[in-house]
């Protein structure tokens, strides 16, 4: 009886292990609820506050002959490869957290420091930093077009994802 404990506890622990995640195993991310949020829309039900309230302010706005308005929004949902370096890191509350550099990085940053203070020591005007160009991935394009009445009523709209790419800004 007693020498059966310890064979138990030593077989929980070997099993805990083998289940853990392993350090370099990335996540999938989750999906973006864009989609569901569009499904939750209904013509003469919904109206102009509700809609911003979800989706936020939209990406163009335009009036039509009768008065109404037309909101336009347009979402990439950017699928990322596992071992991209840039990829967002989500946290257990669904926020996106900054990703920590590694030592290496950090030494390469602080010898990019003192060389930019040498160059502002040696040279005038010091070099300008000049904007990194952004690098294109594969993505779902959500393009949503909303038709309201002058109430601010929802009265039509036009859902089309679509695959495409989107840029992505490069670290600096």
């Amino acid at each position: 009886m007693k020498t059966t404990r310890p064979l138990l506890i030593f077989a929980i622990l070997i099993l805990q292990l083998a289940c853990a995640p392993r350090p370099g195993e990335l996540k999938p991310l989750p999906r973006h609820p864009f989609p569901r949020w569009v499904e939750k829309l209904e013509p003469g039900k919904s109206d102009i506050a509700s809609v911003r309230a979800r989706f936020g302010e939209p990406d163009l706005v335009q009036s039509t002959v009768m008065g109404g308005l037309v909101w336009r929004y347009r979402f990439a949902e950017v699928q990322w490869p596992d071992a991209d370096p840039d990829r967002p890191v989500v946290g257990a509350n669904g926020k996106v957290v900054p990703r920590t550099n590694t030592k290496l990085e950090d030494v390469g940053e602080s010898i990019a420091g003192f060389g930019r203070w040498l160059d502002w020591l040696m040279f005038y005007p010091p070099k300008q930093p000049r904007p990194v160009s952004p690098r294109w991935l594969p993505a779902t394009i959500h393009d949503l077009e909303l038709d309201f009445d002058l109430e601010g009523r929802l009265v039509r709209l036009r859902y089309a994802p679509e695959p495409g790419r989107a840029p992505i800004p490069r670290r600096s």
